[in-house]
């Protein structure tokens, strides 16, 4: 498989291999690419077997996922599950949309969208801090920010949406620690305490 440059590897990876294969491939390059951000955002240096490892794992939830939400007729990834497809929130439901960002050396930017069921948005906003949190740091900070948004509003039920794997499994998970992601999880489970 020698190639002349990148888009010619490209073309021979899925050529040449079968679908398992390319998806290894493309895994592992997805794996490498975060590896590399975490080392140059965050300063994080992490073992190539343990990022070899980690995008294996990742394919095999996605293909248990797969076959999970195929027999239950339910999208399912990292045991996180959505319906297939889009549904209308219940009377007096607000989804709270959420994200976080980097701006270089500006720090982090959070925001948020409330809307109502009808898709009417409640509330917005941003907010930029010079704060350089690890992703999921910033983004569970989306969560807590997008909920005391919502708390703010006066909003009594709401749904919240990021799309932040594992943050989302963290708070599902109750999980529990020590570092500022756990501590920020904490909050985030205690301020649900004020809606419904």
């Amino acid at each position: 498989m020698r190639s002349q440059n990148v888009v010619d590897w490209w073309g021979s990876i899925f050529l040449e291999l079968d679908v398992p294969n390319v998806t290894n491939v493309i895994a592992i390059c997805w794996a490498i690419w975060g590896a590399r951000n975490s080392l140059v955002v965050e300063g994080v240096r992490k073992d190539p077997t343990d990022v070899v490892r980690y995008a294996l794992k990742t394919i095999e939830e996605v293909y248990e996922a797969g076959s999970a939400g195929r027999s239950a007729g339910q999208t399912v990834a990292g045991g996180v599950s959505a319906p297939v497809r889009w549904q209308a929130l219940a009377m007096g439901v607000a989804k709270v949309n959420v994200d976080a960002g980097f701006v270089g050396e500006l720090g982090c930017g959070l925001g948020a969208v409330i809307r109502s069921g009808e898709g009417t948005v409640l509330a917005a906003g941003v907010q930029q801090g010079e704060e350089s949190w690890e992703v999921r740091v910033a983004e569970a900070q989306a969560i807590l920010w997008g909920l005391r948004l919502a708390a703010s509003s006066g909003l009594q039920e709401v749904i919240v949406e990021s799309d932040c794997l594992q943050v989302i499994q963290a708070l599902r998970s109750k999980e529990a620690g020590s570092s500022e992601f756990h501590l920020v999880i904490k909050d985030i489970l205690l301020i649900c305490n004020n809606f419904c």
